[in-house]
């Protein structure tokens, strides 16, 4: 059977798609660096997957699409075979995705801000038999990319996220408390001057004090791990999520519920970036947060202000993401000094691309929402390698009036 092409290999309409392409391969991702698949990392994905095989919680989910099935060979995840539509297979629900590079139909190395989950056996598949039983005993182990993840937790609502303990990633780059060890305060501040210069919420017109209350709430609504979450404001039927995205590219609808599935099943898998739809998913996020609100977010976001918030505006790209929210009057805040509330959107080092935006999830930043994990995230128990490649708060965002606390 042969390998799916890589979404970069689609055809764009357009030769400003094209090159928006171009950009979105790394938009989620930080360079690499000379230990691209972080075998040296002092705590090591392998390691943490080895560590957890003994504790698994298996999660039984049947593809809604063929997907393809990686194995692990030196540091790089390679294809090993494509798993047809309406397999059943289980995935440690234990496991947080792991961020290896892969390598695409082409031949090139990739990396995937959504990640790919570990530990991944085969329960039913139109594979032959023979096929099934040396796919679950390679030794190297099977990946399939988190944007299954969308079917892995079951039931009306994502439980709260339960914190960790600390591990060696997560005390090299944090403080107990979760503020961030590195600052990139100098690079923050020459994109953002304005940073940390917050205004009272009462001294914004009465009108303005309740849209800004209205959207906060929305944003903590769908983003905080703390507590339960409404899975629906995340995730809905692909095939309807796939249909709600055509219509937003065509007519400017915005829906109320399933950002994630619309953002990354649709938007990012239609325009070829599923392997890196950060910036989709906050933008996704963000747009319904203004209409379950009662507000339009073009009121804030529109080419007058050159911060268009779609795919075809450039939203989709961190670098724009980050000064589409300024443009729009938000507040940019330094971790160094605040801590990010849960509904802030959260950027890696200083919010240019490649690089990866998510969204606080509460504990003081420690709990986060992204396409890779739309169920939260703990960063205490997220590799080293990770946190280096995408989870180092350099810059937070808030709607104006609400001025976040400092440590």
């Amino acid at each position: 059977m042969p390998v799916l092409k890589d979404p970069e290999e689609l055809i764009m309409k357009t030769l400003i798609l094209t090159l928006m392409i171009a950009l979105m391969t790394t938009a989620c991702a930080p360079p690499m660096s000379a230990d691209p698949a972080g075998l040296n990392e002092s705590s090591s994905t392998v390691a943490d997957e080895n560590s957890e095989q003994d504790i698994l919680q298996r999660k039984t989910i049947k593809t809604s699409s063929d997907m393809n099935l990686r194995t692990l060979m030196v540091g790089i995840l390679e294809y090993e075979v494509v798993l047809p539509l309406g397999s059943e297979i289980s995935i440690d629900t234990a496991t947080q995705p792991v961020n290896y590079q892969f390598r695409n139909a082409s031949g090139n190395l990739e990396f995937s801000s959504t990640g790919f989950y570990p530990h991944v056996r085969i329960l039913k598949s139109s594979l032959n038999s023979a096929e099934i039983s040396r796919l679950n005993q390679l030794s190297t182990g099977l990946y399939i990319s988190a944007t299954i993840s969308g079917g892995l937790i079951t039931g009306p609502t994502y439980p709260a996220v339960k914190a960790g303990t600390a591990g060696d990633g997560f005390t090299a780059y944090f403080n107990s408390n979760g503020k961030p060890k590195k600052s990139f305060s100098a690079s923050v501040l020459k994109r953002f001057p304005n940073i940390n210069k917050g205004v009272s919420l009462s001294s914004l017109p009465g009108a303005a004090q309740t849209k800004w209350t209205r959207l906060m709430q929305e944003l903590q609504k769908v983003g905080d791990r703390t507590k339960a979450t409404e899975k629906s404001l995340l995730i809905i039927d692909r095939v309807a999520a796939v249909q709600h995205a055509k219509d937003f590219a065509k007519t400017g609808v915005v829906q109320k519920l399933g950002a994630w599935s619309i953002a990354v099943e649709g938007t990012a898998t239609m325009n070829g970036f599923a392997n890196v739809p950060c910036a989709e998913f906050m933008s996704e996020i963000l747009r319904q947060a203004y209409q379950r609100a009662g507000y339009s977010h073009f009121e804030d976001f529109n080419s007058s202000k050159g911060n268009v918030l779609s795919y075809e505006g450039g939203s989709a790209l961190v670098t724009n993401f980050s000064a589409y929210l300024a443009k729009a009057g938000w507040i940019a805040w330094d971790p160094q000094v605040y801590i990010p509330p849960a509904g802030a959107f959260l950027m890696h080092a200083n919010g240019v691309s490649p690089g990866h935006t998510y969204m606080s999830a509460g504990d003081s930043g420690r709990f986060i929402v992204d396409n890779g994990m739309p169920q939260g995230r703990d960063l205490r128990t997220t590799s080293q390698n990770t946190i280096e490649m995408m989870y180092q708060h350099g810059v937070f965002f808030l709607p104006p009036g609400f001025n976040p606390k400092k440590w």
